[in-house]
């Protein structure tokens, strides 16, 4: 109970609970009035806000290097690369970063990966790796090696992305890439290497580039946007 003054005149508030069971506090404000002393007695009650019980919630984050999604295989040099899927539903590829290559054909007229994103020490895509594959959308470290016909005939392919070496045909015949980015510090482009995208509208390439091989833009007739050199 707490009492507030001494004179008659003051306030005074009592708070008292009714029982251990009940989740209401009564409190009672006692003043008399100016005009005949009489006293006039006000109850409030109020309701006890109890706290809600936290709700955890538990999220699954996987490794940086969790290679649980691949079928991981070992090269010539040791050297770890995946060869397959074990999660045939996966849609995009994050490389992990103890993966240094891509097995030849290992996504081989794939119909569910969509992306594709390497690492910077990231060496090789094989051979034929994406060919005749639907994949969408490439992001490739900058020290990736793209093989002979690694994206060949990818037709869902929306942009090119060449980092560093490529062998011949590369991305050929992905007839509906709209976008070629070439990477600083390319300096040769190999034969055919982007033959029969027809699509082409803009190519964004460094000076660092001082030789375009054999028909590396055969059949590229239009860039409708831009032919863009980047100082």
């Amino acid at each position: 109970i707490f009492k507030l003054g001494k004179e008659k005149n003051h306030l005074k508030l009592n708070l008292s609970k009714k029982n251990s069971a009940d989740n209401y506090y009564h409190s009672s404000v006692t003043k008399p009035t100016s005009s005949n002393n009489i006293v006039n007695t006000t109850t409030v009650v109020e309701k006890k806000v109890e706290s809600k019980p936290t709700i955890k919630v538990t999220q699954t984050v996987k490794q940086e290097d969790d290679l649980s999604d691949f079928v991981i295989e070992k090269d010539e040099k040791e050297r770890l690369i995946i060869a397959g899927l074990k999660n045939e539903n996966l849609k995009h590829i994050i490389v992990p970063k103890s993966i240094k290559g891509i097995k030849d054909e290992a996504f081989y007229n794939n119909k569910n990966v969509e992306s594709l994103t390497t690492h910077d020490e990231f060496e090789y895509i094989g051979t034929r790796a994406f060919a005749y594959s639907r994949i969408k959308r490439i992001n490739l470290g900058k020290q990736t090696f793209v093989g002979f016909r690694s994206f060949e005939y990818c037709e869902q392919l929306e942009n090119i992305h060449i980092p560093y070496l490529t062998g011949e045909y590369a991305f050929g015949g992905c007839r509906n890439a709209k976008t070629i980015k070439i990477n600083d510090g390319v300096t040769s482009l190999t034969n055919c290497v982007c033959a029969g995208c027809s699509s082409l509208e803009e190519l964004y390439m460094p000076d660092s580039v001082t030789m375009l091989s054999f028909e590396c833009f055969k059949y590229c007739c239009c860039f409708s946007k831009s032919f863009c050199f980047i100082n």
